[in-house]
C-alpha cells in the first residue's frame, strides 16, 4: 500500500476529480440557458418591427446593443470572477437577464426595448468567456475537451432556443415570451450557480495542508494530492511514481532515498514535464523542490 497523504479543504476541490465533471456539465447548462440573449433578439425581430412600425435596420439596433453588452460585460464579469469566484458572475448575469428580458416585455417603444436588450447581452456575457476560464482551471489532462464542451453551450443554445421562442412567439406574443425567457434564466441559473461554488485548491492553500512537513525549496506549494516532501512511502510492491510538473522544469530536483533522480524526467515540453521513477518493494524517503509554482506526484499501478 502505498499511503498518500490527502491535501484538501471543505471549500476548494481537485481538478480532474468527480466534481468537476459535474461542474463541467453544470457550466454547460448555464451556458445554454443564459446564451439566450444572443439568439433570442434575432427571432423576436419581425416581430417587433411590425408592432413598433420602424424599418429593418432601425429594428436591428437591439441586436446591436446585446453584443456591445456581451463585449462590455464580458470584461466585468470576468473581473467579478478573479475577485469573487464564478458563481457572483453568474447570478449578476441572471439578474441582468431576468430584469432586461422583463424590461423587455413592458417597451413602449423601440428605443426602450433596444436598451433592454443591451442589458439582456451585458446578462449573458457572464455565461461565456468567464465560466471558461474558470473550468480551465479544474483540468489538467483533459482541459481541451472541458474547455471545448463548455465553449458549445453557446452554439447549443442557438438550436435550442430559436425554435422555442418562435413557437410562444407565434402562440402568446413576443411581449409574454420575453417575460416568461426573464423568469426562466433567473429560475434556473441562480440554483445551478451554488453548484459552481467552490473553488479549485489553489497554491497557497495547498501548502498550508502540507507545512507541517517542511516548505519546498523556493516552491509556492502543491497543486493537488501530493506526498509530502520529504516523507517517508512504504511500499507493498514495485511501484511507479509518475512526476508531474509544470509550467516548466526549471530547477526541478526529484529524490529518491537521497539519490537525485531528476534525469528520468525525460517528457518535457513548454507545459509539462513526466517522467517515472520505479521503486522496489521497501520503505523509500521521496523529496522533491522546484522553482515552478506546482508539482505532484501519483502512485500509477
Amino acid at each position: 500500500m502505498t499511503s498518500i497523504p490527502q491535501i484538501s479543504t471543505r471549500k476548494t476541490g481537485e481538478a480532474e476529480s468527480a466534481y468537476a465533471w459535474v461542474r463541467l456539465f453544470t457550466a454547460l447548462a448555464i451556458g445554454t440557458v443564459g446564451s439566450v440573449g444572443m439568439w433570442s433578439v434575432v427571432v423576436a425581430l419581425p416581430a417587433v418591427q411590425a408592432e413598433f412600425a420602424v424599418a429593418r435596420a432601425d429594428a436591428s439596433l437591439p441586436f446591436t446593443l446585446a453584443m456591445i453588452g456581451f463585449g462590455v460585460g464580458a470584461v466585468a464579469m470576468g473581473r467579478l470572477a478573479d475577485r469573487f469566484g464564478i458563481t457572483v458572475p453568474i447570478l449578476c448575469g441572471a439578474a441582468a437577464l431576468c430584469v432586461g428580458y422583463i424590461c423587455a416585455s413592458f417597451a413602449p417603444n423601440l428605443w426602450m426595448f433596444t436598451l433592454a436588450s443591451g442589458l439582456s447581452g451585458f446578462g449573458t456575457s457572464a455565461t461565456f468567456a468567464p465560466l471558461l476560464a474558470d473550468l480551465s482551471h479544474w483540468f489538467t489532462r483533459h482541459r481541451g475537451i472541458a474547455v471545448t464542451i463548455v465553449a458549445s453551450g453557446n452554439y447549443l443554445a442557438g438550436t435550442v432556443w430559436p425554435p422555442i421562442v418562435q413557437h410562444f412567439i407565434e402562440t402568446s406574443g413576443w411581449r409574454a415570451t420575453h417575460f416568461g425567457i426573464g423568469l426562466f434564466c433567473v429560475a434556473t441559473m441562480s440554483p445551478l450557480a451554488f453548484v459552481l461554488l467552490r473553488r479549485v485548491a489553489t497554491h497557497t492553500e495547498a501548502a498550508e495542508g502540507v507545512a507541517a512537513a517542511g516548505a519546498l525549496s523556493a516552491c509556492a506549494g502543491f497543486s493537488m494530492t501530493a506526498p509530502e516532501n520529504g516523507s517517508v512511502v512504504r511500499l507493498g510492491a514495485q511501484t511507479t511514481f509518475v512526476v508531474v510538473a509544470s509550467p516548466s522544469m526549471t530547477g526541478l530536483q526529484v529524490k529518491v532515498d537521497g539519490n537525485d533522480v531528476t534525469n528520468q524526467i525525460t517528457d518535457l515540453t513548454d507545459v509539462r514535464a513526466q517522467g517515472q521513477v520505479t521503486l522496489p518493494v521497501g520503505t523509500h524517503g521521496i523529496s522533491a523542490t522546484a522553482t515552478v509554482p506546482c508539482w505532484h506526484c501519483f502512485p500509477q499501478q
